[in-house]
Parts: C-alpha cells; structure tokens; sequence
C-alpha cells in the first residue's frame, strides 16, 4: 500500500513539474517600459497643473495631453468644471502659432510639479476640425504648409521646455475639415471631393510625393526645435483605408529622423488580451510597413512599437463600476487587464498606452468619493447604459500596476478566446481551400453572358451598379483567362462589387468560406484593401436579427501585387431565402480593382 501510494504521490509530482514547464512564464517587466494615459479629453494644462499630486497616485507612468494656444475658441459645452475640454485640432489648420500664443499653456506646464509623471506627451491631430481652425487647413501642394511644419515645431519646443519625452501625432482621419484636403491622409476623400467641386485631381504618384517631401520638412522643423524627441505614431505607420498617404509621409519622416525616435502607438492592439494576439498585431505592422515603405531598411532600422489598450472596450454595452459581481459584464475583467496590460508590455519596445471613453470618470480622480457622478460624454451609439459612475473601482487600478508582474504567457480562458475580435484569427489563406469543393459555379469570371449586354458573369449580380461598371479583362488575371473589373464611375459612401446567392435551406448549421484574389489597378497604401469578401444570412422570425454577416476579414498577400481575402460564417439554424455572397470593393472614382479566383467551400 505505501508502495503504492508512493507511485502516485510521484506520478502527481511528475504531472505538476510537466504542467509547470508547459507554463511559459514572462519575466518581470522592465522598469525602463511606461505606462502612459491617453487623457488628451479632458486633461489641458491648466487642470494638469491644480491636480497632479492626483494624478501621481494613478498606476501610470505619464499622460498624452491637449494644450490649446490662449485665443483658441471654445465650442459650447466644452468647458467642464471651469477647465477646457476636448481636443484643440487647429493645430494642422490654417493658422500659425507663435510661442506668445501659448503663453498660458507654458506657465502652466512651468508650474507643474510632475513627480513620478516621467513619460509625457502633447498631442497633434491631423484633422483640423472646423471649429478649432482660423482658416481653411493648407493642403499638400499649398505653398503655405509650412504653417503646419511649424506649428509642429512649435509643440515640440513646448514639450522639450517641459521636458515632456515628446509629441503622440494622432493621424486617424476623424470627421473631415475644411476644403478637398480636409483629411489629408486620404486620397480618396481628396479624389472625391475634388470631383464634387470639379476641381482637377493630381494623380495618387504625383501626390504621394509630395506628401513624402512634406513629412521630411516636418521632421526637419521638429528636430531642430527638439532634436533627440520621441514621437508615437497612430493608429499605425503603414496607412490604412482612409490612410492611403500616410506611408509616404512617415518615409519623408524616417529620411530626417536624426537624432529621434519614431514609436508605432499600434492602435490595434485595443481589444487585445491574449499574449499571441498582441505578437500577431506587431508581426503583422511590421511586415505591412515594410511592404509599404519606399526605404524598408530605414523603416526596419529606425522604428519601435508600442501597443494601445482601450480599457472600457464596448461602452455601449455599459461599463460596470459599482458592484463587482457585474465585472465579467465588462470587456474585460479585472483579472483580464491585468494579463492584458502585461501582454502587451511585454511585445511592446517601450510604451503601452491606455485610451478610455470615460475620460472624467478616470482623469477627475480628485473627485473620487465626494458623491461625484460622472456621465460619458459621448452620445448616441456609444453611449454608457451604466452612466453615471462615482469612481474607478479600485481592483482596476490595481490590475494596471500589477500588468509590470511576471505572467504566463499561455494564459487564456474560453471566455477571452471569444471575446477577442475575429481578425485576430489565423490568416485563411489559399492552401486552406486546396482539398475542398468549389461550390461556386463561375468563381474564376470565366463565363459572360448575363446582363443586358453580356457584361454581367454568370451567377453574379452587381453591388451598387448604379455608382460602377464590371468588365471582363484578360490583361490582369490570377485564375483561368479571365477575372472581373469593377470600376467606380460615381461618387458614394458605398462599396460597389458583385454578389452570388445561394439557398439557405442547404447550408443551414454549416460553415461557409469565402475567398477570393483581388489587386488594385492604382497604387494604394494598402493591397489588401482593395477588396473584401462578406457572407450574409436572412432570418424572418420577427424575434430574431434579420440580417447577420460574417464579421471578419484575413489577408494573404503574395509577391505578385495579389491579394487572397477570405472570410467565414457559420449560417444560423433559423436563415431563410438566400445566403448572400459579396465581393466588395472601394475604389477612388475612376478606379479599377481586379477579383478573381473566388471560391466557397463548406467545412
């Protein structure tokens, strides 16, 4: 018996060491990696100033604030308990700021006693919102763009008499400004507006260009106003849909560096918990940047990245804050923060940053406690249910400091694997499809004789056929003799593409892949924009969502300028009538992108 006993006693020892190894822990996070708080809503200088003994006692490392020159105007609303709010956007507007502009913000900064606040950074929008500009924001060819270099420059020399580490330059392409430039990363917001205003467009070579000479004189006026600056970079350095310039600007940035550091803030990383989907978000910018940029060596040499976290994730479900047994309500537990704070430090060189969209409730901690109740103050789809709150428990505060401990890397429960977004999914790529039946009657575009005048393929119908034309071209194809041209022809706010059907009564319960080859006919920042695949089932019980689609997209990206884009979907028991398939494209007007190669397969 005590034989016995004696085996089982080292067998269970055996199976603890084995569990022990397969545990990969992470070490401790280095005391050299920040935690940094996006707090650019509501933390302006002046507030900065009365309350940063507060903010000392918050589990970060710095703060990214606004600072608004003294005759910036203020919007109704935008004054919260006697201090500004919300961003000031005029600094890529019209107007030139001068250092006796800001003579409040820099006294105010002067008067600060940061303590343990080491990592600070201004932010600079891209997007000059028309409230905040004095004047139309110059565009790319404008002779006076200088203004913007310069107020750039401007901000630097605040942050480095601050000694701020820098500047966050915040190049998403918000709600648009003033002009055809009023995104000014996008080519295909310019294209468009351009044709509305029949003015003529210069060509996407032509402009791209001079942006990349733009984003050298930038960085030249910011380093030599503050020469070794740390600027962070989002949402990302490779440029996106509505980004389309934006990898030929941070070229011109990265052939004038010199003594600064660039940081891709990697705003992808917002609903990351899991160690792998972080590792998989920084692979993957790095790859993607270095196939945008025109100096890849550069870009691989000079380039670090941080990673983003959006911590009330999913506002319009509620944020809890009062009572814990409500916490797994939230995006994410505290539990979950805390491996997702330490997961993204540990694939980051430097920086996790924290965004919220709760902003007074977390940058007001001087209220905490004293029956404060704070609302969001973001209204309609992404309004709290849960708002007001009184304070941030403090079982989230603590998940923040405790993300710097060592963790298991492998760490993961079956609720966060279906929390985390789809697109964090393992790449689909064509060798996917290899052994499985095409159900697809003319995936390859081969057969044309639909349509009025034959200019339809079989078994397709066009998306959008007002706003496009589809064309059967040999020049351009990846599969067979033939793929499909959808050209835009008219302005819209829609994609246009063409769409198979199929009966929902068969595929009821099952998994349906789509897949497709795309390339774009005009340069564009990204390849895999240039076309998406959508599944779509029907539901007519009242109780029900009447329509649901796939919601994620992969990207595979050959060496020969094409792309396979595939998505899936598992049809709901309850689907009726059709399912639909779409292959969607985006083009600027004028423009061309190819498809061909579809395939749907049932797994």
């Amino acid at each position: 018996m005590s034989t016995f006993c004696g085996f089982v006693l080292a067998s269970l020892c055996l199976v603890g060491l084995c569990l022990e190894a397969r545990a990969e822990h992470g070490p401790p996070v280095s005391q050299d990696k920040k935690l940094i708080a996006w707090a650019a809503d509501v933390v302006t200088t002046g507030y900065l100033c009365d309350h940063a003994e507060k903010f000392q006692q918050l589990p970060f490392d710095g703060l990214v604030i606004n600072v608004r020159p003294d005759r910036a105007a203020y919007k109704l609303g935008e004054v919260f308990r006697g201090y500004p709010y919300g961003h000031f956007s005029g600094w890529w507007g019209g107007a030139r700021y001068e250092r006796n502009d800001c003579t409040k913000a820099i006294a105010n900064l002067a008067a600060t006693n940061f303590g343990r606040l080491t990592d600070n950074f201004i932010v600079m929008m891209s997007v000059a919102h028309p409230g905040d500009t004095e004047a139309t924001p110059p565009g790319w060819f404008d002779t006076n763009w200088n203004i913007i270099a310069n107020n750039a420059a401007l901000l630097a020399s605040i942050a480095k008499e601050a000694k701020f580490k820098g500047l966050l330059l915040d190049c998403e392409q918000y709600s648009p400004g003033e002009g055809v430039w009023g995104k000014p990363f996008s080519y295909t917001t310019y294209k468009r507006r351009c044709e509305k205003t029949n003015v003529p467009a210069a060509s996407f070579e032509d402009t791209a260009a001079q942006v990349r000479q733009r984003g050298r004189e930038f960085m030249t006026a910011v380093t030599a106003a503050y020469p070794d600056i740390t600027i962070i970079i989002i949402p990302n350095t490779y440029g996106g849909q509505t980004l389309e310039l934006f990898s030929s600007f941070f070229d011109g940035m990265l052939e004038k560096v010199g003594k600064a550091t660039l940081i891709d803030g990697l705003e992808d990383g917002y609903s990351g918990i899991q160690h792998k989907t972080f590792a998989r978000i920084r692979k993957y910018a790095q790859e993607k940047g270095t196939r945008a940029s025109t100096v890849p060596e550069l870009y691989k040499k000079r380039l670090q990245y941080g990673m983003g976290l959006w911590i009330d994730r999913r506002p319009e479900k509620g944020w809890y804050s009062d009572d814990p047994k409500n916490f797994h309500l939230n995006y994410r537990t505290p539990d979950e923060l805390e491996h997702a704070v330490y997961n993204a430090y540990s694939t980051s060189d430097k920086y996790v940053w924290l965004f919220v969209l709760h902003p007074q409730l977390w940058w007001n901690p001087d209220l905490w406690g004293e029956n404060q109740r704070f609302q969001m103050q973001f209204p309609g789809s992404m309004l709290c249910p849960q708002c007001p709150h009184e304070r941030v428990p403090q079982v989230y505060l603590d998940a923040l400091a405790k993300g710097k401990e060592s963790h298991d890397l492998d760490w993961s429960t079956a609720r966060v694997r279906g929390l985390e977004p789809p697109r964090y999914q393992k790449t689909i790529t064509p060798e996917d499809f290899d052994k499985a039946q095409n159900i697809l009657a003319n995936g390859s575009f081969e057969q044309w004789s639909s349509g009025k005048d034959g200019d339809i393929p079989n078994g397709w119908e066009p998306v959008s056929a007002r706003e496009s034309t589809l064309s059967r071209d040999g020049d351009f194809c990846r599969d067979g003799s033939f793929a499909i041209k959808i050209t835009r022809t008219k302005s819209g706010d829609g994609s246009v593409g063409v769409m198979a059907m199929l009966p929902a009564e068969e595929y009821r319960g099952k998994t349906l892949a789509l897949g497709f080859w795309t390339k774009p006919a005009f340069k564009m920042a990204n390849l895999k924009e240039a076309g998406r695949p959508k599944i779509m089932d029907f539901d007519d019980a009242a109780e029900a969502k009447y329509d649901e689609a796939s919601k994620f997209v992969t990207f595979f990206e050959a060496e020969d300028g094409w792309s396979f884009n595939a998505t899936k979907k598992t049809i709901r028991e309850s689907a009726t009538g059709n399912i639909w398939l779409a292959i969607y494209a985006n083009p600027p007007v004028g423009h061309s992108v190819y498809c061909d190669g579809a395939i749907v397969v049932v797994e």
